[in-house]
């Protein structure tokens, strides 16, 4: 009787989704002014993760000065996807003013980890180039 009940109070934990995003794919390049799916990446993960939101950005050029995020494009509340082992998608549009030539896209993730949701900030980034249309083929960058 013991070991039945440990066993099905086990599986009910097991059952728990926990998860983390862990990168970002935007097209390798993309048009001004077209609107793409942002993937978000994730993974399985040892404790609870309360994704919050992400911001997106993007450069000209290399890359941003430290983790900044460059020119704000938009925001998303993540927290109804949080704990979700499953890749997903976030339509974001590149502004129309864009220049075209190589850049970084940022995303900047804040996320509340574990029983005492301790905050966490995480900077992701992935080369692109601004070009004359939006590519079918995907860039990745995360941990």
């Amino acid at each position: 009787m013991r070991a039945s009940s440990i066993l099905t109070a086990s599986a009910s934990l097991l059952s728990l989704a926990q998860a983390r995003i862990i990168g970002i794919g935007v097209p390798s390049t993309i048009k001004p002014g077209d609107t793409f799916d942002l993937i978000i990446g994730t993974e399985g993960y040892i404790q609870p993760v309360t994704d919050v939101a992400v911001a997106v950005g993007y450069t000209a050029g290399p890359g941003p000065f430290g983790d900044s995020l460059g020119t704000f494009i938009t925001a998303f509340d993540l927290v109804d996807e949080s704990n979700d082992p499953t890749n997903y998608t976030k339509s974001v549009t590149l502004p129309a003013t864009a220049e075209a030539g190589a850049s970084n896209f940022t995303a900047s993730l804040t996320s509340l980890y574990g029983v005492y949701s301790a905050p966490s900030l995480i900077p992701f980034s992935v080369s692109f180039t601004i070009g004359n249309e939006t590519s079918t083929t995907y860039v990745y960058g995360g941990l």
